[in-house]
């Protein structure tokens, strides 16, 4: 576990050594183990693996981990201790279907706006809990192919709202009838749809890991075995592909972006009531801050000097109370009058 944005890890010893397990593990003093092997390999040999770590977007210290085999842990104060969470699961290879250890979850989600739901797809079919995994509720429909499966996808706003793709069953690992589709409930598993468009119905043999499906919002993507690609833009509704012919694809996720959450889930920002709008400016767009006009520089106040005595000069000119150093306002010059024309007479007697 880290608590420093995975600066450093360490090992979580209460898990390591929880009783499950035969505690005392890491003294070398185990008792009896109740996990084993579900698909994981360790020198060739099956061993029990962790696939599901999941935490509660309102307080990161609840954390519920899958494990293949044992079944689900909970612990709700950041790893120190761990408690099962397997009440109502059904384990039919175990001698006691009902055991609290031995159990085979293959993929654990939640919804991220109602994290007390909680969905699974198991070895023996498909659970929900709508009290945070401390009560499971058999939610299979083989009638409508629901069952065998290992990727789940919850809905991120309404935790009754999840999608599977479901396979034959464990020892046929293939698509039913040889038909590929998304299984799809809007009331908690009571009902199930198949939802088919764009997918293909014939020949098709592609199975889903448990971490080959995603959400974001209305849009889900899925990888298959066999290479394939397919991606729904309305929940499932409808189907295209993304590509064809590639390598296995063991995991399928939409990139990270800021504010977005487990399940797919984005975390909107308040919106702002702009004050005034600017033409042009497109309707939700956040109003731009307008630059802080510069405060002017106080004048500095001339300190008042006693005046000396002196004889009072006499003003050259300008006007009373012009400061000294000014430039004089030049006068306005006044209009020449037009001069007077002269009797004609007059000037007659001047030429003689």
């Amino acid at each position: 576990m880290s608590n420093d944005d995975g600066d450093t890890w360490e090992l979580n010893w209460s898990l390591w050594n929880h009783e499950s397990r035969g505690g005392d593990l890491g003294n070398g003093n185990p008792g009896r183990s109740h996990w084993f092997g579900g698909g994981a390999t360790v020198d060739g040999d099956s061993a029990p693996g962790i696939h599901s770590n999941v935490v509660d977007p309102r307080n990161s210290t609840r954390i519920l981990v899958g494990v293949s085999c044992a079944g689900v842990l909970e612990s709700t104060d950041d790893g120190k201790t761990w408690v099962g969470r397997n009440q109502g699961l059904k384990a039919t290879f175990l001698p006691n279907p009902e055991a609290e250890w031995g159990h085979d979850p293959h993929l654990v989600s939640l919804c991220a706006n109602q994290p007390d739901h909680v969905w699974q797809q198991n070895h023996c079919g498909v659970f929900y809990s709508s009290n945070g995994g401390k009560q499971w509720q058999e939610v299979s429909r083989p009638d409508s192919g629901v069952h065998f499966g290992f990727p789940v996808a919850v809905d991120a706003r309404d935790g009754r709202t999840a999608w599977l793709v479901p396979g034959r069953s464990d020892r046929e690992r293939m698509t039913i009838d040889a038909g590929l589709f998304v299984a799809r409930t809007q009331d908690g598993g009571q009902t199930w749809q198949q939802l088919r468009e764009g997918l293909p119905q014939e020949r098709a043999h592609d199975v889903v890991y448990r971490h080959a499906m995603d959400i974001s919002g209305d849009t889900l993507v899925f990888g298959s075995t066999t290479g394939n690609v397919y991606i729904s833009e309305d929940r499932g509704e409808s189907w295209h592909t993304l590509g064809n012919n590639f390598p296995p694809v063991y995991s399928a996720r939409f990139a990270s972006s800021p504010g977005r959450q487990a399940g797919g889930a984005t975390k909107k920002a308040p919106k702002k009531k702009a004050k005034s709008g600017s033409p042009g400016r497109k309707s939700g767009a956040q109003q731009p801050k307008s630059a802080k006009p510069k405060k002017a520089a106080p004048k500095k106040k001339a300190k008042a000097k006693p005046a000396k005595k002196q004889a009072a000069k006499k003003p050259k000119t300008g006007s009373p109370g012009r400061k000294s150093g000014a430039k004089k306002p030049k006068a306005a010059k006044p209009k020449k009058a037009a001069p007077k024309k002269k009797p004609a007479k007059k000037a007659a007697r001047k030429k003689r």
